[in-house]
C-alpha cells in the first residue's frame, strides 16, 4: 500500500509518541490525572491525519475534516462516547497548521487544565515536534518536499532549504509546560542561531 512520503504511519508514530510524553508530563506537573482526557489525546494523535493522501488544504481544515469523517465510524464502532467524539474531532480540526497561532492564544496566560483548548494546543505541538528537532527535522523537511513535489505544490522547492527550514522554525509555537520539560525552545533557538 502506497503511503505519502511525509504524512504516513511514521509521522503518526512521531505524533503519538510526542503526545504520550506530553500527556504524561502535563499530568505529572499539574498533579491532575484524568484518564478520559489522556485517552482523548491519544485518539487525537492517531486520528489527526487519518487516511491523509499527501495533499494540502485548499480551504481551512479540509484534510482534517476528511480525517474526522474517515475515523468517525471506527470511534462509533468502538463505543467512544458522543461527547468525546466531538472533543476529539474538534482537536483534529484545530490541528490545521494555519490555526495553531490562534489555538496558542486561547491558552496564553492560563495554567494547564484538562479542557478542549489545551487538548488543541497539545495536538498542535505533537504534530510539529519531530519536525522542530535538529535530529529529525531536516529529514522530515525533505520528505515533505517530496510529498509536495508529487502534487506540484510550489513550496516543495524551498521547504527543505535552510531558508525554508528557518522560516518554519520561526513560525512554530510551543506553549505547554511539557515543551519546557522537553527543552524545545532551546533546541529551536540553537537551530535558528546556527
Amino acid at each position: 500500500m502506497w503511503e505519502p512520503p511525509y504524512h504516513n504511519r511514521l509521522h503518526t508514530a512521531d505524533v503519538l509518541t510526542t503526545m504520550a510524553l506530553q500527556l504524561g508530563n502535563e499530568a505529572r506537573l499539574s498533579g491532575l490525572y484524568e484518564s478520559d482526557w489522556l485517552t482523548a489525546g491519544l485518539l487525537c494523535a492517531v486520528g489527526h491525519d487519518f487516511m491523509h493522501a499527501g495533499g494540502v488544504n485548499t480551504v481551512p481544515c479540509e484534510i482534517e475534516r476528511r480525517s474526522c469523517e474517515q475515523m468517525r465510524p471506527l470511534l462509533t464502532q468502538h463505543a467512544v462516547d458522543a461527547m468525546w467524539q466531538v472533543r476529539v474531532e474538534a482537536a483534529i480540526l484545530c490541528s490545521d497548521f494555519s490555526l495553531a497561532k490562534q489555538n496558542h492564544l486561547q491558552v496564553q496566560g492560563s495554567p494547564f487544565a484538562w479542557n478542549q483548548a489545551w487538548l488543541n494546543v497539545l495536538l498542535n505541538e505533537a504534530d510539529i515536534m519531530a519536525s522542530s528537532l535538529p535530529s529529525h527535522g531536516p529529514a522530515l523537511s525533505r520528505s515533505l518536499a517530496q510529498e509536495w513535489a508529487l502534487i506540484g505544490y510550489a513550496p516543495h522547492a524551498t521547504v527543505a532549504t535552510l531558508a525554508g527550514r528557518q522560516a518554519f522554525l520561526r513560525r512554530v509555537q510551543f506553549t505547554s509546560a511539557s515543551s519546557k520539560v522537553l527543552a524545545v525552545h532551546a533546541q529551536l533557538q540553537a537551530q535558528l542561531s546556527d
